[in-house]
């Protein structure tokens, strides 16, 4: 592998966790506007950041979910199980920060 192939490595995991966060802002500033469809490919893809080694992806993506859960809770609930499933499985991460806001998630 070039040097140039892991220094672009290691940007895509440096925008990760960043991504995360802006899907989240754009979630917490309300009337998001998400469908049922767009639901069905952005919730898995947040819960399967719960399972990232980056505490830092795994944080921004619980956040994320946790704004979801407060503002679209009709659309939800056929991830709910799931999600809960997911949660309570991370809930205990080695990361104070991450468990505080799995925590914090899991109380909605």
């Amino acid at each position: 592998m070039g040097v140039s192939c892991l220094k672009n490595q290691q940007k895509c995991r440096k925008a990760k966790p960043a991504l995360l966060t802006v899907i989240g802002s754009i979630v917490g500033a309300g009337d998001t506007g998400f469908n049922r469809n767009s639901l069905n490919s952005l919730i898995p893809c947040l819960v399967d950041f719960l399972s990232r080694v980056d505490w830092a992806a795994r944080k921004a993506a619980v956040e994320a979910l946790g704004r979801l859960a407060a503002l679209e809770k009709v659309h939800l609930i056929a991830f709910k199980s799931s999600c809960l499933a997911s949660l309570e499985n991370k809930r205990f991460d080695k990361v104070k920060l991450v468990r505080e806001s799995m925590n914090q998630t899991l109380e909605l």
